[in-house]
Parts: structure tokens; sequence; C-alpha cells
């Protein structure tokens, strides 16, 4: 009998979370304006200095880039692409790493 009341607690427990969460989502709709500007940093105070601050971005078809130098950039990993092939089988690996232990 005690089996029963655990599962009637727990979807009353269920029933009461369902009716919580659905109170609070008719409460928030009902309390809900649109004429409230969001925000979009939390970080920051004054959002207008922000939208003012930023630099629109032109697109300019005219220009076109006509050579690229290379010259001074560094050259790394010269064996790229290389590979080894190693002539060990997996026993002489596993060995070499008992004699390592020793």
């Amino acid at each position: 009998m005690d089996n029963m009341s655990d599962i009637f607690s727990i979807y009353i427990i269920i029933c009461l979370d369902i009716i919580c969460f659905s109170v609070g989502y008719i409460i928030g709709m009902m309390s809900h304006k649109d004429d409230i500007p969001k925000t979009r940093s939390f970080f920051t105070k004054n959002t207008d200095k922000i939208e003012q601050s930023k630099v629109s971005i032109d697109i300019n078809d005219s220009t076109y880039v006509s050579e690229i130098n290379t010259k001074g950039l560094e050259k790394k990993y010269t064996t790229l692409g290389e590979t080894q092939q190693s002539t060990e089988d997996i026993s002489s690996a596993v060995n070499k790493l008992k004699n390592m232990k020793r």
C-alpha cells in the first residue's frame, strides 16, 4: 500500500508542476508589452551610444585586388605531407614499453 501512495504523490507533484507552469505562462502573456525595447547586451548600459558608434560597411563593386604579395610570409613545415613507415610491429613496441618500465 505504501507503493501506491508514492505513485499517487508523484502524480500530484507532476500535475502541480504543470498547473504552476501554465499559470505562469498565462500571467506572463497577459503582462507582456510590445513597446519595451529589447536589450542587445547585458554588459553595456547605454545601447544608444553603441548603435551610433557602429560603422556601416560600404560595398564598392569598382574596387578589386590585382596582386597578392606573399613574399613577406614565413614558410613553415617543409616536410608537410611526408609519412614514414615503421618497420616495427606491435609486439616489439610492447616489449620496448615493458623494458622502459623496469
